[in-house]
Parts: C-alpha cells; structure tokens; sequence
C-alpha cells in the first residue's frame, strides 16, 4: 500500500517529477515527448517518516525527502518508438475479400485511436508500441456483415439423358473471423497496407450434402401418358405448360401446386388459343379462358402420375365432361386462379 500511495504522490505531488518520455499523436501523427531528468520521493526514508508518525497518538505531519533521478529511457529509444508508431498509422489500412467489390478500410484516424504505448521499466527498458486489438474490433464490428455470405443448401440436377438425379454439394455459411483480424490489421499495417478479410466458417445450410444424399437412392417413382395427335393448338399449349414446370423440386412436406409454380396462361408468355370447356360445353376461341386452352390434359397427365406416385392429393378437380382419352373418374381440369392440382 505504501509503495503504491508513493507512486501517485510522484505524480501528483512532486513539483518537478523525474519522467521517462511517451509517444503521443498529434493530428493522427505519432509526436515524442522526450524523457527528463527531475526528483522522487526517496522510498526508505520516506517509509521511515510515514512509519514513526504513525506510532505516535498525535501523528503529526511529516516532510518527506526527495532524491533526484535521471530517466532510465533515451531519446534514441523515443525516437524509435515514433518511428515503429508512425509505421503503424501513418497511412490508411485496407482489407479486401475476392469476389467483393467493397473493401474494409481504417483510417489513419482510426488506427491512431487504437494506437497504445507504454514505457516498460525493466531490464532492459522497454517502449511498447502496439495496436490495440479490442479497438480494431470495434472499429470494424458494423462494417464487417457485408463479406459475409450465406449458406448455400445442397439441392438436385436432373440429367435428361441419363434419367439421373445428382446431388449438388451444400455450402456453408462464411463469415468475418472478428478474432483473427486484428493480426491482419497489424500485418498490413506493417507491411504494404493491403491484406485478405480473415474468414472463418459460419452457419451450416439447412440442408447439407449428407442430409441430401439420405435421401436417397433416387430413381423414377411414377410415370403417366396420354395422347393427343400432334400440331393441335392445345399441344402447345401442354408444351408450354410443361416447359415451365420441369426441374421443379419438392421437398418432403411441402406442397406442390401447378398455378403457382406456372403462374396464368398469357398469349405473352407463348400460349395460344385452344379449345376450352366454358359454361358445360367445349367452346372455342374468344373467350379469354381459351388462351392455353387444353392445359386440362397436362393437369390430368400431372395428377395421375402423383396418384400412382403415391402422393398426398392436396386439390384435384374432374371435369364437368368426360373425355375418353382420360382414365375414368381418375382426371384433373385446370383453370386460373382456380380450379388448381396440387400435391404434398
């Protein structure tokens, strides 16, 4: 306690105290303060003084001595500390990620808030110059999202040819490694100025490649056709519809529905006028229900090769005719928004 009490009143009693030199920074430029001869509070009787008065009832007040003390620190060695400081702030640090066009820059400014140095008084005495690294953290923490990237989840090719199903190997997330970049800071700093982003890995996709590859093995589950003579309007139409819908991937529990993976039948979209069943009776062709007109046969193909697929039936409806090229009670219609196929 005593030792302790006597270094602050160095300080902040003694008029001409002995003092080592510091670096300080002046307009984000790293300045010397020279070390200077000057006096301390001499320990031993100092320590007797305090010690004597405070055996005595009346404890009255003691002179302490002073002796005088050279600095152990020279100016050589506070000239070298500016000089390792101004290396460390006097120009910008830029950190860069490939792939991202933005970068991660500190300031001159800002490197020097994080700029700290301390006279080390051992053998042999010491100047540390460093960059503290909770400060580079916190400049960097809001800035730093941006060279992230997601997780990315596997997913399935099919491969027409073939009739094989390939996985699509997951990605995980990454992320800025906040711990590891201050060193890439310092080493930029203390080199060309320019380093990579440090990165690290972070969130796993919600679906990794082995999950993927569980599911497996994969083959062909159910098929179903039906005819119609080529060249016929409705052809087209079943041609477009189904342009639109292959290399659809339903994963299991949810609901597949071929409105909203097509979206409605437009002459913009390359449908064309065909005939449709309109009050009870096939009609044809100026009415605007007419526009992808036969798209009933893709809905009954569709829903029958899900029934033999063993798939929930969300939302099937008949049509208000019977055809014979369809199978029996087994059929589907479609129209916009309404009536719709769908599975789960």
């Amino acid at each position: 306690v005593y030792k302790r009490q006597l270094h602050e009143w160095d300080r902040s009693v003694v008029d001409h105290p002995a003092y080592e030199g510091a670096v300080l920074v002046e307009n984000n430029v790293a300045v010397p303060e020279y070390p200077r001869p000057g006096a301390l509070l001499d320990r031993p009787p100092a320590f007797a003084a305090i010690a004597s008065s405070l055996h005595t009832l009346e404890r009255l007040p003691v002179v302490l001595p002073l002796t005088d003390l050279a600095p152990t620190v020279t100016a050589a060695q506070v000239d070298d500390a500016v000089a390792r400081a101004n290396d460390l702030i006097g120009d910008p640090v830029v950190l860069w990620r490939e792939g991202f066009g933005g970068r991660l820059m500190f300031t001159s400014a800002g490197l020097a808030s994080a700029l700290r140095t301390e006279v080390i008084v051992n053998s042999p005495v010491t100047i540390v110059v460093e960059l503290d690294e909770a400060t580079l953290r916190d400049l960097a923490v809001d800035d730093i999202e941006r060279f992230a990237t997601p997780p990315v989840d596997a997913s399935f090719e099919f491969d027409k040819e073939t009739a094989e199903i390939t996985i699509v190997p997951s990605k995980p997330g990454i992320v800025v490694d906040l711990d590891a970049l201050p060193g890439a800071v310092i080493e930029a700093a203390e080199n060309v100025g320019f380093a990579r982003v440090p990165t690290k890995i972070g969130e796993e996709a919600a679906l990794t490649t082995e999950m993927a590859e569980a599911m497996g093995p994969f083959g062909e589950v159910s098929t179903f056709t039906t005819y119609h003579p080529c060249c016929a309007s409705r052809v087209t139409n079943i041609q477009k519809l189904a342009d639109e819908i292959d290399g659809s991937i339903v994963m299991p529990g949810e609901t597949f529905s071929i409105n909203e993976t097509a979206g409605k039948r437009t002459t913009a979209e390359g449908y064309v006028r065909a005939g449709a069943i309109i009050g009870g009776e096939v009609y044809c062709c100026d009415n605007p229900a007419n526009v992808g007109g036969g798209t009933s046969q893709f809905a009954t193909t569709f829903y029958n090769a899900v029934f033999f697929g063993c798939y929930e039936d969300v939302e099937h409806q008949p049509h208000s005719l019977y055809f014979s090229r369809y199978p029996y009670v087994r059929e589907a219609t479609l129209g916009f928004p309404a009536p719709d196929v769908k599975f789960r």
